[in-house]
């Protein structure tokens, strides 16, 4: 798609599309209380973010809406 997620031991990250030169800076995941979004995979079509969250929660993200979707919860921690 182009974009590009930059995230860390932060309550935001960024994503840069490429293409159009544009960075947009995601203050944090609205629905969520999140020390840290350092961990992000994407989905292959590039629609959806993974972020591994507090307390053995993934937290999918809609990265064209830039809305929170939806939680999976797992017994333990997130790597």
């Amino acid at each position: 798609t182009g974009n590009v997620v930059v995230s860390g031991r932060r309550r935001f990250f960024y994503i840069y599309d490429a293409a159009a030169g544009k960075l947009d800076h995601i203050p944090r995941i609205v629905g969520r209380e999140e020390k840290s979004l350092e961990y992000c995979k994407p989905s292959p079509d590039g629609r959806t973010l993974a972020f591994g969250g507090n307390d053995g929660f993934i937290i999918l993200y809609d990265a064209r809406s830039k809305q929170w979707i939806a939680d999976l919860k797992l017994n333990g921690s997130v790597r």
